[in-house]
């Protein structure tokens, strides 16, 4: 689970005994972003190749922080345009520009990368990223 939806409910959430479970969830959250770490160590042995790896997530976190979502933003957005929930629309803007912040930081940071991902590679990282927004909020528009 997204470690940020497991801080968030362990904020909301006064049951004690339930607290205290999801502090033990992000503890174990950790523990699998380690072994992830470990995994990719163990098996990716040329480090040039570990490289590419890991700087390729650069690309993948600017797609999820500029392309995730921008339906559901869209869509409260033109709320705002018609004058509609006047508090949510207003939150919206906050959250989409911190989100626009975290996809500029994520675009500045591979600028500074000495060895990129091929274009390609960033191409299809960034359509995939599109393509999985696409259907995510095609099944939204149903609801």
């Amino acid at each position: 689970m997204n470690r940020f939806w497991v801080e968030r409910f362990s904020q909301e959430v006064q049951v004690p005994e339930a607290r205290c479970f999801y502090g033990f969830q992000i503890l174990i959250e950790n523990v699998h972003s380690e072994m992830y770490s470990l995994l990719i160590d163990t098996y990716i042995r040329d480090p040039k190749k570990r490289y590419y790896y890991v700087w390729e997530r650069v690309v993948a976190f600017a797609a999820v922080e500029g392309v995730f979502f921008s339906g559901s933003f869209a869509a409260i957005f033109w709320l705002k345009k018609r004058g509609l929930m006047p508090g949510l629309t207003f939150s919206n803007e906050l959250i989409s520009r911190d989100e626009g912040l975290h996809c500029d930081f994520a675009c500045l940071m591979f600028q500074y990368l000495v060895n990129k991902p091929s274009e390609e590679r960033v191409r299809d990282i960034i359509v995939d990223a599109v393509q999985i927004e696409q259907v995510s909020f095609s099944g939204r528009k149903s609801l």
